[in-house]
């Protein structure tokens, strides 16, 4: 966009040092495309953070035990109650996950 902007403006001809001068400090002023961000990452408190990261991490200990009994030894059927409970936890880890995405 600045280089087509600089070539119609200068012509092929035009070494005019002010000219030129201008339109690059004109060009320097736009923000770069990574500056302009449509969707702004936001900054949690610290203690909420850190209060959120151990919870995450006590759900991640619990699956740790949890998911190697459950393979190795088997569990009973009828064990909705405990289904539910594995169930919230994934929902947790999947809110956790597009929640970092928009944290700083």
């Amino acid at each position: 966009m600045c280089a087509t902007k600089i070539v119609a403006t200068l012509g092929p001809a035009t070494s005019d040092p002010a000219t030129i001068e201008a339109l690059f400090r004109e060009a320097s002023s736009i923000p770069p495309r990574a500056a302009r961000s449509t969707s702004p990452s936001r900054a949690p408190p610290r203690r909420c953070r850190r209060r959120w990261d151990i919870f995450i991490m006590v759900l991640v200990l619990y699956n740790a035990v949890a998911v190697p009994l459950d393979v190795s030894f088997g569990m009973p059927q009828d064990r909705h109650i405990v289904d539910y409970l594995e169930y919230s936890v994934d929902l947790i880890f999947l809110f956790d996950i597009f929640g970092n995405f928009r944290t700083a």
